[in-house]
């Protein structure tokens, strides 16, 4: 499936602040996961770039989420699909007549750089002379990846400032092995504070579970149109 190709424009991208990810939490709460479309829009554009005259279909598996595909539809991106699923998806958000056949596969490239998660701490306790802070997500939600696809994301707490000390993040279920990270430096949290989570749009949501009845992260999607970067 695909469409006209992709417009040449110069693509600029800013990681969300800060302030913006805590003006999300406030409206949305946490475990939360934000999809920055810039940041899709800039991948494409970069990868257009860089594949003159391939046609670019995004692969759905990694980030299957109706606002990427819009994004990339407005793009001229085709789509790689799979599963009835991905295809009712597609054809629900774009009308996309046959065309290129020299293709290119991207999905984690898209998706990866334009996914922030925010967590909050729920609790916390001291072992062994370390912290450990328990998070309101974990492996079996967006952090999935580190267990399928053996990712390490750059995580670091939000707003907090102070001596950092070997920690220990922990998601919120009653299996041991839901571990986000050992002896990473952390300053010393408080109940409520928030963790957020870098790069982590690919295989994250696409396979998080509700395991221990715990909801998986809430989605919003921020800077689905193009132009002055904001929080939706």
């Amino acid at each position: 499936m695909s469409r006209r190709p992709p417009r040449r424009q110069r693509a600029t991208f800013r990681p969300l602040t800060g302030t913006q990810l805590e003006s999300l939490v406030a409206r949305h709460g946490t475990p939360l996961l934000v999809i920055d479309c810039s940041a899709i829009r800039h991948q494409y554009r970069a990868l257009a770039a860089a594949l003159p005259g391939v046609g670019l279909y995004y692969a759905l598996k990694p980030l299957p989420h109706p606002d990427v595909v819009a994004t990339l539809r407005d793009l001229g991106a085709g789509f790689d699909v799979a599963t009835a699923g991905e295809i009712a998806l597609v054809r629900a958000l774009a009308t996309l007549p046959p065309g290129v056949r020299v293709i290119a596969e991207p999905g984690r490239f898209i998706a990866g750089p334009a996914g922030t998660v925010v967590a909050s701490v729920i609790g916390r306790a001291q072992r062994e002379g370390r912290w450990w802070y328990y998070l309101d997500d974990g492996l079996y939600g967006s952090y999935s990846g580190q267990l399928f696809d053996h990712a390490r994301y750059p995580i670091d707490a939000l707003g907090v400032r102070g001596p950092r000390h070997p920690s220990v993040l922990a998601g919120p279920t009653c299996d041991s092995i839901d571990v986000i990270r050992e002896d990473i430096p952390l300053p010393e949290l408080s109940l409520g504070d928030l963790v957020v989570g870098r790069t982590m749009g690919a295989y994250t949501a696409a396979h998080a579970t509700d395991f221990n009845f715990i909801p998986r992260a809430r989605i919003v999607a921020v800077n689905r149109r193009t132009g002055r970067q904001r929080a939706d």
